[in-house]
Order: C-alpha cells, then sequence, then structure tokens
C-alpha cells in the first residue's frame, strides 16, 4: 500500500473559515523633487499663493495732494484710452476745496505707504443729489478692492450730507468700473456724451445702508 504525503489545508479552505484579509499595500515611496525645485506647499495645488492686498488708508483731501491727485487722474484715464486731454472739464481738480470740500460736496484719496493710489468725489447737483466723480485707482492696483472701498465711504459720505441720490458718468471703455456699479446697485439711465466721448450715466438711491459704512476721517 503506496502513502502519500499528507496535504496541508490553509485554514481560510476549511468550511466556515473566513478568508483572511490581504494585507495593506506599501505606501509609495515619495518622488524627489527636481534639482533646484521646492515642492509646493500643501493646499497651493501648485501655484504661488496670492499675497492680501495691504490696507488702504482712505482720507480727505490736502492741498498737498494737488500733484498726486492730478497724475492718477491722468494715469488711470490714459490706461484705458479714456483720456479727453488737458481741457475745462478737468478745471475742478486744480479747485478741489472750493467746488468739493467747501460746497456740500467731499474729495478722498486712498494711500499706501503715503502713496496716493486711489481716490474719489462727491460733486453737489442739489439739495437731493451728489454726482460721484474722480473715482480713480492706480492700474497696475485695480482689481483689490480699492475702488469699492472708496465707493462705499463716498456713498455713506453722502447720505450723511443728506443726499438720497447719486449720479454718475463713465465711458463705455472703462469696463472695470462699469461692472463695479452695477454689482454695487447702480443702474444705467441713459447715455450720451462727455467732453467729447461717449458716456454711460447711471444712478442710485440712497438708502440707511449707505449709512452703515463706517466714516472716513477728515484730518
Amino acid at each position: 500500500m503506496r502513502c502519500y504525503p499528507a496535504l496541508t489545508v490553509p485554514p481560510h479552505r476549511l468550511r466556515g473559515a473566513a478568508a483572511p484579509s490581504p494585507p495593506p499595500p506599501a505606501a509609495a515611496a515619495p518622488r524627489p523633487a527636481a534639482a533646484g525645485l521646492r515642492p509646493a506647499p500643501a493646499g497651493a495645488a501648485g501655484d504661488p499663493a496670492t499675497p492680501p492686498a495691504p490696507p488702504l488708508r482712505i482720507r480727505r483731501y490736502r492741498p498737498a495732494d494737488r500733484a498726486a491727485v492730478r497724475e492718477l487722474h491722468d494715469v488711470a484715464l490714459l490706461a484705458v484710452g479714456a483720456h479727453a486731454g488737458r481741457g475745462p472739464w478737468d478745471d475742478d481738480l486744480d479747485h478741489i476745496p472750493e467746488l468739493y470740500l467747501r460746497a456740500g460736496g467731499e474729495f478722498l484719496v486712498g494711500t499706501l505707504g503715503g502713496r496716493i493710489v486711489a481716490m474719489g468725489a462727491l460733486l453737489r447737483r442739489d439739495a437731493a443729489t451728489a454726482r460721484l466723480t474722480r473715482m480713480r485707482v492706480q492700474p497696475e492696483l485695480q482689481r483689490r478692492g480699492y475702488g469699492r472701498r472708496v465707493l462705499r465711504r463716498l456713498e455713506a459720505r453722502a447720505s450723511r450730507l443728506g443726499y438720497s441720490r447719486l449720479v454718475l458718468e463713465t465711458t463705455p471703455r472703462q469696463t472695470a468700473a462699469i461692472a463695479l456699479y452695477l454689482a454695487e446697485g447702480y443702474r444705467e439711465y441713459g447715455r450720451g456724451q462727455v467732453a467729447g466721448m461717449d458716456a454711460i450715466f447711471f444712478e442710485k438711491p440712497l438708502g440707511p445702508q449707505s449709512q452703515s459704512v463706517r466714516s472716513t476721517s477728515t484730518g
């Protein structure tokens, strides 16, 4: 009679026995970074983080700001091809205290490190209406919320001065400004020309929400 070697049956082959769980896969070794390159920080998706915009200080215009205000006005309009050239339509920039600050209006500037990089103004039209004008932001600093901050300060100031309506005009070329005004509740009410250039006219009624914005320093 032949003898056959005994067969060893693995335990999980026995009836009713559960199969053992497979061992967890070995963790993949990290790939070495290319020479001279640093790995991206977690959550950056390989793109460098955008630094937060530095805080903008908003204050009332001072006579010493005259040259910087004129320069910002010119640079911002030239950047979008909306400068009508020097003419009587810009004479108000040489008489800001008389035409704005002492005539029921306002003129604000925004500074970074002492440099004027944004501005905006209110010009009285009648007892109920003020004209929002001279809204400018240094071109390389646009889309950081600086224009919106100046706009909201001016709206708050207009409410405190007793105005119930703001009007403004801008050119079709100033697409960033148009987007801002629409987002802030302004509506178009007409088109025409100003200083020989096509213009879009906007308006906005002022309510209690405008008065809730923190007041600006007039120092």
